[in-house]
This record gives C-alpha cells, sequence and structure tokens, in this order.
C-alpha cells in the first residue's frame, strides 16, 4: 500500500486507524494542554496495538516526558490513576481498543475525579464524560 491517502490498489479487510491516528491524537492533546510536561499513557498489555502505541505517542510527544502506566483489570486501572497523581501526570493518552471502551465510565469518573485532561480514540468516551477523542466515525 502506497498510503492511507492513495493506496494505489484495492483494500480489503477492517481497520479501525487507532495506531494510525496516535500522532494526531497527541497533537491534539498538546493543543488542549500546552503547558503539559508529562503525559502518562494508559495502555492494556495484552492489547496487540501495545507495541505500536507507546513508541508512537513517545515520537509525537515533543518536549514532553511520557510516562507508562499499564492495565487488564478495573483495580489496576484505579492503581494507574492513583499513580497519575503521585507523579504529577498533566494530561492522559487513553490506548484505544474494547478493554478501555468496555470501562468508558470508569475512566470518565476517574479523569473527573483525579482532574486531569484526557484523550480517547472512540466518541463514546466523550458521550459518558470524556474530555475529548479523536477517530474514525463508527455509525
Amino acid at each position: 500500500m502506497a498510503s492511507l491517502n492513495r493506496p494505489g490498489s484495492n483494500a480489503t479487510g477492517v481497520n479501525f486507524f487507532t495506531i494510525e491516528l496516535v500522532a494526531k491524537r497527541m497533537q491534539l492533546l498538546r493543543e488542549l494542554v500546552p503547558g503539559a510536561k508529562h503525559v502518562a499513557v494508559l495502555v492494556n498489555p495484552t492489547d496487540r496495538s501495545k507495541e505500536s502505541t507507546l513508541p508512537d505517542v513517545e515520537t509525537a510527544a515533543i518536549g514532553q516526558q511520557v510516562l507508562a502506566f499499564e492495565a487488564t483489570t478495573g483495580r489496576e486501572i484505579d492503581v494507574a490513576f492513583a499513580n497519575l497523581e503521585r507523579e504529577k501526570v498533566d494530561a492522559l493518552f487513553v490506548s484505544g481498543g474494547a478493554f478501555f471502551a468496555a470501562r468508558r465510565v470508569h475512566l470518565a469518573v476517574l479523569t473527573a475525579r483525579y482532574a486531569v485532561p484526557a484523550s480517547y480514540s472512540q466518541r463514546n468516551h466523550v458521550e459518558t464524560g470524556g474530555l475529548m477523542s479523536y477517530g474514525p466515525n463508527f455509525r
């Protein structure tokens, strides 16, 4: 494939563009929180996208320190947020995927409680109280 914009031939399959949009999401998060020095990335270590999400976030986090936090359960999400507060994180980048989508209300409650601006990959996070999302329109 030459590029997403001009693939050069037929393309088949399904892609939610979660990985391809990481840099744009980071750009929007930087614009939303221009003074952010420490950005946390919340990832599910069992999700295959973890290997590409973290390096892409680090590349796009121009002048920002990136701290990675992993969660595979609701309890681990709670622990990650407690660590965000301890590390004085200025903004949060939540990795895409079904695990975090299923816990969007939990994430919205915690981002409000800890007063941390967060970026998500799906609109349904914002519909349940999240601050910002950037991703494809599934409808």
